[in-house]
C-alpha cells in the first residue's frame, strides 16, 4: 500500500470525520488544503499525513 491510499488509511485510523484529498505539484495552488482550512471551525483539529 503506498501513496494516497496509505495516507487515507492513516486518517481513518485517526478517526477523521471529514477528509480532503488532492495530488498537485509542489508549486500548484493547493485547493483542497484551502478548502479544509475554510471548513475548519474553532476548536477543530486539522490533521495532515504529508505535505510535500
Amino acid at each position: 500500500m503506498a501513496g494516497l491510499e496509505s495516507q487515507l488509511k492513516k486518517l481513518e485510523a485517526a478517526h477523521c470525520k471529514k477528509k480532503f484529498q488532492g495530488q498537485v505539484s509542489s508549486v500548484a495552488v493547493r485547493v483542497q488544503l484551502d478548502a479544509a482550512i475554510e471548513f475548519a471551525l474553532e476548536g477543530d483539529v486539522l490533521v495532515t499525513t504529508k505535505l510535500d
